[in-house]
């Protein structure tokens, strides 16, 4: 099994700190980004172990759901995890986190990001399936919402069984994420159409 390394993302904090104190777009002073304050690096440090912690709760349940639910491999044998002081966006390669989020969100962030890493890992030998996949569930969307179909629907079934996470997999800001959830409610459907991609060819 793929092992996740979390780790401080010490040599890109620069960057995300520079960012996020002074960029002027509407969206992240809407957000509070223009009234965030850096964490100090015990608490810092403390997130990132909490972070660890609840991961090793979760490590198996998720890493094996993906692979099992999409039948695809992460073909890797470490996947660095970098946890940054605060991030408005998280990010799947590299896979950045911000340390803003509670643990139990943290699961589900992850979770997310390996989704869309495991298929960007397996994309040469699956890019036909998820264009029949969105072709057939989404064909009328605009591409983010194209480009979540997959990720709700493996999120609604590893989690179908932990009413507490499954509750944070439903977004409650981004329009384009909700619309992409709303469209996986039969996410069982989806993801037997995807495993069955040798029919699909």
């Amino acid at each position: 099994m793929v092992q996740i390394n979390i780790q401080h993302g010490r040599l890109l904090e620069p960057f995300f700190q520079f960012y996020h104190q002074n960029c002027k777009d509407p969206t992240l002073i809407t957000g509070g980004w223009d009234k965030w304050v850096i964490p100090d690096k015990e608490k810092l440090k403390k997130r990132i172990q909490a972070y660890r912690n609840v991961w090793s709760e979760y490590d198996k349940k998720v890493i094996d759901g993906i692979s099992s639910v999409l039948g695809l491999s992460f073909n890797r044998e470490v996947i660095d995890i970098f946890i940054v002081s605060g991030s408005s966006r998280s990010m799947s390669n590299p896979l950045i986190i911000g340390s803003q989020h509670l643990p139990d969100d943290f699961i589900v962030i992850l979770s997310h990001e390996l989704v869309h890493r495991i298929l960007a890992i397996n994309e040469s030998e699956i890019l036909t399936t998820i264009q029949s996949v969105i072709s057939k569930f989404a064909a009328e969307e605009n591409e983010v919402v194209k480009n979540h179909i997959i990720i709700f629907a493996v999120l609604r079934k590893i989690f179908e069984d932990d009413i507490k996470l499954l509750r944070k997999v439903i977004p409650n800001r981004n329009n384009h994420y909700k619309r992409a959830y709303h469209l996986t409610e039969p996410y069982g459907k989806i993801l037997e159409y995807f495993r069955n991609r040798e029919n699909l060819k």
